[in-house]
């Protein structure tokens, strides 16, 4: 376990890593005006990337969570690997996933995942994309038109927070035009 001080002018006093896994650490953080410690998980940024094929094709891949105990449908995503910027993180994951390459990549920015708990950040992207190959064992590939995403949505077939944040910030700021 490791103990360090907060940063100088911050609330944080101190920072005990409490779990380490090679995936996430459990922090235990001693913050001025809390009575408890607050804990916070740490985990590496990912990116998510809103695939679009040239005729209007959405990418998504369906794939089993065992969090959920269920097969999931999602967009493309994955941890920004040590070394990687988010874009070519979201290149390889788009590649992996999918088996897709991107013909010209966006960033749209960043997100946090989770304010109350989680500390990462999530890099967001839409893709015009070109299919190349098969998607990574394990996955499974769907083309799904883009004008179906209300009606997936709104059946709750898209359930990963992440990916609906994605399409909202991606309609916002004007990246994607979709009539509801």
């Amino acid at each position: 376990m490791s103990v360090r001080n907060g940063p100088a002018g911050s609330r944080i006093q101190s920072v005990e890593t409490v779990y380490l896994t090679p995936w996430f650490q459990i922090e235990s953080r001693v913050c001025e005006g809390y009575e408890q410690p607050y804990y916070v998980m740490t985990t590496p940024d990912y990116v998510t990337v809103l695939p679009i094929t040239e005729d209007g094709r959405v990418l998504f891949v369906t794939q089993y969570r065992p969090a959920l105990d269920s097969q999931t449908i999602e967009l493309p995503s994955g941890h920004v690997d040590p070394g990687e910027t988010p874009e070519q993180a979201a290149r390889r994951e788009l590649r992996e996933e999918t088996g897709a390459e991107a013909v010209q990549l966006t960033a749209l920015g960043q997100l946090s995942t989770d304010t109350g708990r989680m500390n990462n950040r999530l890099w967001t992207f839409v893709a015009a994309v070109r299919e190349v190959g098969p998607p990574e064992p394990g996955i499974e590939l769907r083309s799904i038109p883009f004008a179906s995403l209300p009606q997936m949505i709104a059946a709750g077939k898209l359930q990963h927070a992440s990916d609906l944040a994605l399409i909202a910030q991606a309609l916002a700021n004007g990246a994607l035009k979709l009539t509801w």
